[in-house]
């Protein structure tokens, strides 16, 4: 396999996931980390993850944090679906979040 992922598709969907995207700005992010493979000291990388931590996703969730590290009611945090503590933290680290930031560092935290 010579081209890898890229051998398995009849077209490369590369050039549009590496487009400038102002309301997802972690899309372009996770491209170039995970089908570019970009060296995380790449100045092209650092400046995608510093806009997605930015805008879109990740800021949205973040900003409905609670000050203890959780979303909408403390306790066990599965709850409710898709907008509950466990989520929140799921969808943040699918959108490239890391502990670096540390609102999701608390959110670790007071889940674990």
């Amino acid at each position: 396999m010579s081209g890898g992922w890229r051998d398995l598709i009849k077209n490369d969907p590369l050039p549009w996931l590496l487009e400038p995207d102002l309301e997802n700005p972690a899309v372009r992010y996770l491209a170039l980390r995970d089908l570019e493979s970009l060296p995380q000291d790449s100045t092209e990388l650092i400046q995608a993850k510093t806009r997605a931590f930015s805008g879109g996703t990740i800021v949205n969730i973040l900003a409905k944090q609670r000050p203890d590290g959780y979303w909408v009611k403390p306790g066990g945090g599965y709850g409710p679906k898709f907008t509950g503590s466990v989520w929140s933290l799921t969808t943040l680290a699918q959108a490239g979040a890391d502990r670096t930031e540390p609102k999701v560092l608390r959110a670790a935290e007071y889940i674990l």
